[in-house]
């Protein structure tokens, strides 16, 4: 598999939760935004119109519930990882998923393809792989940005 989707994740797109546990639906989960100086990644996936739900399928019914399988690290990397639906058809009829990775955890994966690699065996991860890809319209794009001290309003120092 190669890296030429920079995509989800990494996905990876995600968070603007606090410190202590959060209830979301029903689950506890512990969540931590980005503080000053902390790095946040930003992933963009055009999704083909007839692949919606090829690609939803995919990220909330095989990615998402596979990242159990990963080592209580690399969970805590989707842990911090929030995915923005879109809420309207852009303007050439792709749908945009926006993947927030908030904080991006320092060393960790955030690959799908390397990801897939880990959780499932390698033919299946393959075909994941490809099944997530042909649901895309072109590459993703992926943007790094730094947390400003200013957080919602005036700045908290």
């Amino acid at each position: 598999m190669h890296k030429a989707g920079v995509s989800l994740l990494i996905i990876l797109l995600t968070q603007v939760w606090t410190l202590s546990a959060f209830a979301q639906d029903g689950n506890a989960v512990k969540h931590r935004t980005a503080v000053e100086g902390d790095t946040v990644w930003v992933v963009v996936n055009h999704v083909k119109p007839e692949k919606r739900e090829q690609f939803e399928r995919f990220v909330y019914d095989i990615f998402w519930p596979a990242a159990k399988k990963l080592d209580p690290k690399a969970q805590r990397a989707f842990d911090n990882t929030r995915i923005l639906n879109p809420a309207v058809a852009e303007a050439d009829g792709t749908f945009t998923y926006v993947f927030l990775m908030d904080p991006l955890i320092s060393g960790e994966d955030y690959w799908i393809d390397s990801l897939l690699g880990k959780m499932f065996p390698e033919k299946e991860a393959e075909e994941y792989y490809r099944l997530f890809r042909d649901a895309l319209a072109r590459d993703g794009e992926h943007y790094a940005f730094v947390q400003s001290r200013y957080w919602g309003g005036p700045s908290k120092k």
